[in-house]
């Protein structure tokens, strides 16, 4: 008996069954399929409606990469220059918002096929192929493209987001500030003092 399983819309549907009902958008974010000389690439992205740190599974030639690598940042260096510019200079964002900002709840599926694929070791748990590195980057910079200029509805879910993770961040750093400085003029003070304990005079 021969058995096929798969996801019938690729990595994207593996995104969202991944996410279940965390995710900020509906359908994740399919940017296609393409190959780049000897590399085929997928890739898929959404966010989720926390505050947790980036979750970005990688695999290639269906190995998972559980490290990461070359193709991750590839994709990673692409998908944070196009977002922050396009945030930004289009003001959809109060904040001013930040590289660090845009992998703030970022979920994805990183799918590569290459030939002769090399690993940081031989659990292949890290892709190293420096190649690699910039066909995704290619791939990811003209999907993107395509995608904020045909999806503004999503673009906008996106940046409220963005919006909300650079106030967290800007009110996080002003509390710590202040903290500092109250601590830093508490300790100046408490210098400044007189000595609580004195030689014995009489």
């Amino acid at each position: 008996i021969n058995e096929t399983l798969h996801y019938t819309n690729g990595v994207r549907d593996l995104l969202d069954n991944t996410l279940n009902e965390n995710k900020l958008l509906k359908k994740s974010i399919h940017l296609g399929i393409n190959t780049i000389k000897d590399t085929k690439i997928e890739i898929a992205f959404n966010y989720d409606n926390g505050f947790n740190p980036e979750n970005i599974k990688s695999y290639c030639n269906t190995i998972f990469t559980s490290e990461g690598g070359t193709h991750v940042t590839g994709f990673k260096r692409s998908i944070s220059q196009k977002l922050l510019a396009y945030v930004n200079e289009k003001k959809l964002v109060k904040e001013k918002v930040s590289n660090d900002d845009i992998y703030v709840g970022l979920n994805a599926v990183v799918s590569v096929f290459t030939f002769n694929p090399k690993y940081t070791s031989q659990t292949k748990q890290q892709l190293k192929n420096t190649e690699v590195m910039g066909h995704v980057n290619t791939y990811t910079n003209k999907a993107i493209d395509e995608w904020l200029n045909t999806n503004p509805s999503e673009i906008k879910l996106i940046a409220a987001k963005l919006d909300l993770v650079a106030k967290s961040r800007i009110a996080q750093k002003r509390a710590l500030d202040a903290i500092k400085k109250d601590s830093s003029s508490n300790l100046l003070q408490s210098l400044a003092a007189p000595t609580k304990f004195e030689d014995c005079r009489s």
